[in-house]
Formats: structure tokens, C-alpha cells, sequence
């Protein structure tokens, strides 16, 4: 287990000790023997934390010496298994400038130095693989859409034609013995892909962290930059309007039902919304399609019963552990940036998901600021990623708007 874990289990632990001494408290007793036997369980089980802590502990000063070691060596001191790489080169260069790169590992990032598309002078470095793939896991976590939707990765950003059809409303035919086949033709047409640049906007840094070879710059640039980063894209590829930025999901999904009332909804509704999609596109399954809203919205939809004198909720908690709770039977998705049920707002959507194309362009960028806040003792840095998204079908994807 990770440090972090541990510590987490430990305060966990403590907490079911401390739970046991407040039951008895409020009921003016002391610990049965049944509760005596719990606590020595927990203890054991504190002990053998508080020593797994300690060997994290003291494995984290160790590779915090070894790395002031590594640091502090030459080129020439480099052994064969010690060759360079650009992920060490990266991080090296990005907490200790460049200037305190070797030759080999200045010459690893020269090839990995890009220029971010529509500036005139803004360039950085392309991000290592592995830090970038843990990036876009926990980019997925502010949102909703890099999750359920269709990600495509491309290397370049030059716009991209995407054939789209619909042939839902052709069908085959019966011939006769030696008929003609006639001709129907397929209704292709395309969306254009484009890339726009998303930036993390200025991580600052202080001088006193960025002089500590202990500091885990990597981590620290992690979570802001994937937390940033996950709310601007999930925002847009939300609710876009996909002039000059991607065309989000509520905007492209078909006119599906319009609610009577302007912030409440009815289970008949919720459901003339889910017949509303063709049943080509209405699979149940944890791949399947499924209803998108906000958080507030999930509150109201769980207040909905059967009716019809079934006072059952719509809404149907998951009894099986890693199964999704269900709507209708369908699975859903929490989407802080779908509107609020108000007047006009598209407040839920249904479909599938998997029919809204996410282009994402490369690998993140990042720079170093060295001078830019000098004088405040601070080091900025910036992380840039490229993507767009399409919805290829307003048939796959309908919404619920409320009334006017």
C-alpha cells in the first residue's frame, strides 16, 4: 500500500477505537468483553500498520538520498544501466533548469521540444508517456465525458473530416425472381474535427520546494494540472457551442421530450425521454446507454416513485458490489456541468454515449517560466492539451429540456 493509504487506514483504525469508547460513553457502561476483544483485534491490526508506516517512511529518506546521489554525479561517472532517459531527463530539467542537464539529456529533450499551435514564440516540452497516461486517468475523474465518451487519439492537429451517417429510416426489400435491386442511397455527411489548445494557466511553484531534490514535482504537477485541465474540457465538451471550441453534448443532442414544468420532472417524462432514442441506440449494460445530469438533478429524479399506487423509487441502488446504481434499469452518469433544472435548460440526456467522438491531440505540453515571477521567489509552470469534440449522431443522444 501507498503511504498515503496507510496513514488513511490508520486514521480509519483509530476512528473504529474511538467509536467503541463513544457507544459505551453515551450509555454510561463500560467496554463488554465482546467490545474488549474488538479493540485488541483493531490494536493488532494498528501495530502492524505503524510498522508498515515507519518502513514507508523510511524507504521515502532513502530514495530522497539516493536521489541527491544520482544528482550529484557526472556524466562521466554514468554507468551502462544509468543511461539517460527522457522521462528522467524531463523531470531533472524541469525542477533543476536545463542548465543541469548533461549533454546526452539535453540533447533527449532538443528532440522533444514543440511548438504550441497558434502562438508566435510559445513552446514547451512533450510530457513522458507514462505521466501523461496518468494525467488523462485523473483528467477523467473531474468529468464525465472523457469517460463515457469515444476518445480517438490523433499525432497531429490538422482538422479532420469524420464521416457521419444515419440509416436508420432504410430498409432491405423482398425481391422477386429475377428483379431488379434498386438503388438507396446511404445519407453520409461529415463534422469537422478540429484541435484547440486548453491550458492548466500558471502552476507556481516556490524557490525553497523547487531547490529540494525531495520535492515530487511530478505529483504536484499531476493533480493541479489533471484537475484544471478535466473541468475546462469536460465544461466544453459539455456544453460547447462548437464555434471556436467543441460542440458540446447538450448542445448537439436531439430535441427529445420538453418537461411540463420549468424545474421538476415526471417519471412519464424521464421515460418518453428514453423511448425518444431509437432502440438502436437503447442498449442496457454497464456499455450500454445511459442518462447523463448533474448531481441536483439526481437528487430530484431519486424522489420519483412508480406511481400508479407503487411507491417504489425509480431510482434503484446497486446490491451487487462493482454493478452501477440504475435508472429504469439504465446506468447514469454525474455531469457537474450539465445545466440545472431551470426554465429553457436542457437538464438531461440520454442515449449513446460512445456516438460523441473525442478527439485528442498528442501528448500534453509543458514549460518552464523561469524569470516571470523571479521577484516573488516562485517558479510558473504551464501544461497544455489539445482535443475537440463531435456528437455524430443528434439521433444517438436525445435531451430533456424544461419548459420555457
Amino acid at each position: 500500500m501507498k503511504l498515503k493509504e496507510l496513514r488513511e487506514k490508520r486514521a480509519r483504525l483509530i476512528g473504529q477505537q474511538k467509536s467503541l469508547f463513544d457507544k459505551a460513553g453515551d450509555e454510561s457502561r463500560n467496554l463488554t468483553n465482546e467490545e474488549h476483544e474488538t479493540f485488541k483485534k483493531i490494536e493488532a491490526d494498528l501495530v502492524d500498520v505503524r510498522n508498515s508506516i515507519s518502513a514507508a517512511e523510511a524507504l521515502k529518506r532513502n530514495l530522497a538520498e539516493l536521489n541527491e546521489i544520482e544528482l550529484s554525479e557526472t556524466t562521466e561517472q554514468r554507468t551502462q544501466e544509468d543511461e539517460p532517459t527522457y522521462e528522467k531527463a524531463f523531470w531533472r530539467g524541469m525542477q533543476f533548469r536545463m542548465q543541469s542537464l548533461s549533454p546526452e539529456e539535453q540533447s533527449l529533450m532538443a528532440q522533444k521540444r514543440t511548438q504550441v499551435v497558434g502562438t508566435d514564440n510559445l513552446g514547451g516540452y512533450t510530457v513522458p508517456e507514462g505521466f501523461s497516461n496518468e494525467l488523462f486517468r485523473e483528467m477523467v475523474a473531474w468529468g464525465g465525458m472523457l469517460e463515457v465518451g469515444r476518445n480517438y487519439r490523433t499525432n497531429s492537429g490538422n482538422p479532420i473530416k469524420w464521416p457521419i451517417n444515419d440509416d436508420t429510416a432504410n430498409k432491405g426489400r423482398r425481391i422477386g425472381e429475377g428483379a431488379t435491386n434498386q438503388k438507396t442511397n446511404t445519407p453520409f455527411a461529415s463534422k469537422m474535427l478540429n484541435a484547440y489548445t486548453y491550458s492548466s494557466d500558471f502552476i507556481n511553484v516556490s524557490m525553497e520546494l523547487m531547490q529540494d531534490s525531495a520535492f515530487d514535482l511530478p505529483s504536484l504537477i499531476q493533480e493541479i494540472a489533471a484537475e484544471r485541465l478535466g473541468r475546462i474540457a469536460n465544461e466544453e465538451l459539455t456544453t460547447g457551442t462548437g464555434t471556436n471550441m467543441p460542440e458540446g453534448v447538450a448542445t448537439a443532442a436531439g430535441a427529445g421530450v420538453t418537461a411540463a414544468a420549468q424545474t421538476a420532472i415526471t417519471r412519464p417524462e424521464l421515460l418518453r425521454l428514453i423511448h425518444s432514442v431509437d432502440p438502436r441506440y437503447r442498449r442496457r449494460g454497464t456499455k450500454g446507454s445511459r442518462l447523463m445530469f448533474n448531481d441536483a438533478t439526481l437528487a430530484d429524479i431519486k424522489m420519483l416513485s412508480f406511481g400508479s399506487s407503487d411507491a417504489r423509487p425509480l431510482w434503484q441502488p446497486s446490491i451487487r458490489e462493482g454493478e452501477p446504481d440504475r435508472i429504469d434499469g439504465y446506468s447514469y452518469s454525474i455531469n457537474q456541468d450539465m445545466p440545472d433544472m431551470a426554465a429553457g435548460n436542457r437538464s438531461i440526456l440520454f442515449g449513446d454515449f460512445s456516438k460523441y467522438l473525442i478527439r485528442i491531440i498528442g501528448r500534453p505540453v509543458m514549460m518552464r517560466l523561469n524569470e516571470r515571477y523571479a521577484e516573488e521567489l516562485e517558479t510558473a509552470f504551464l501544461m497544455y492539451q489539445r482535443l475537440d469534440g463531435r456528437l455524430l449522431s443528434s439521433n444517438a443522444v436525445k435531451a430533456l429540456t424544461q419548459a420555457a
